[in-house]
C-alpha cells in the first residue's frame, strides 16, 4: 500500500509564509486590482518582519507594501501622525514612508531617522537591499539628537552596513 506524492505545486510566486495584518479602524479589499487598504494603526507581519503605520496599501499580487503616516488635520501645524516604523531584525526605521517587497527583501524608503552605532542617520532617500545594507542619497549623519541637529556630516550619497560602518 503506497502512499502518493503531494501533487498540488506552488505558485512561483507564492510566499513561504502567510502575511499576517490587522488594522484597527479598517480594512478594504480591491479584488479586482488585487489590493488590500489598512486604516488606522495597521500592522502586518512576515516573518521577522514587523511594519506598523497609519496608512498601509498592499499589492497582493506582487507581494508589495507601502506605508505611510496621515496628516493630522485637527492641528493647525498639520503634522503627519501614525509614521512607519519598520522592524527587521534588530534593524529599525522610522521613515514618512516605505515600499517594501516580500518576496526580494528589498525596500525604498523615504525621510528615515534611525539609530546607527552611537550616532543618528536622517536621509532623504534610501533603498535596502536583502542583507539590510542602505543606499542613502541626501543624509546627515549626527550625534546630536535635536529634531534639526545643531551639527552633522552632509552626506550626498552613502553606503551604510548596520552595526559595521558607514
Amino acid at each position: 500500500n503506497k502512499e502518493k506524492a503531494d501533487t498540488v505545486r506552488r505558485s512561483k510566486g507564492a510566499l513561504d509564509e502567510p502575511v499576517k495584518f490587522e488594522a484597527k479602524d479598517s480594512m478594504t479589499y480591491d479584488c479586482v486590482n488585487s489590493r488590500a487598504f489598512l486604516f488606522g494603526n495597521g500592522k502586518v507581519n512576515y516573518q521577522n518582519l514587523e511594519l506598523d503605520a497609519d496608512l498601509i496599501a498592499m499589492a497582493m499580487d506582487r507581494s508589495i507594501v507601502h506605508a505611510t503616516g496621515r496628516i493630522d488635520t485637527t492641528d493647525a501645524k498639520n503634522e503627519i501622525v501614525g509614521k512607519p516604523v519598520f522592524k527587521q531584525g534588530s534593524d529599525q526605521y522610522e521613515p514618512d514612508s516605505i515600499s517594501y517587497n516580500f518576496k526580494t527583501q528589498k525596500a525604498f524608503i523615504s525621510n528615515v531617522y534611525t539609530d546607527q552605532g552611537e550616532g543618528i542617520l536622517i536621509s532623504e532617500e534610501s533603498k535596502r537591499d536583502s542583507m539590510g545594507v542602505m543606499y542613502i542619497r541626501g543624509g546627515k549623519y549626527t550625534t546630536c539628537d535635536a529634531a534639526h541637529p545643531h551639527f552633522y556630516l552632509k552626506l550626498t550619497k552613502a553606503k551604510v552596513r548596520p552595526g559595521e560602518d558607514v
